[in-house]
């Protein structure tokens, strides 16, 4: 049981959108959140430098 709960975790902590609080909104809701569209568009240079 705590590893289930251990890999959800996880999951949305490398991917925000699998958060509980996000999949249980609407396309609509998802839509209105704000994002930092840089954060997308530019590589790491590195495998050592994830971007934070």
């Amino acid at each position: 049981m705590l590893q289930d709960i251990t890999r959800r975790c996880a999951r949305w902590w490398r991917d925000p959108l699998f958060h509980p609080d996000i999949a249980r909104m609407s396309e609509r809701e998802r839509a209105d959140l704000p994002f930092d569209p840089a954060a997308l568009s530019a590589p790491a240079s590195g495998p050592d430098q994830a971007r934070p």
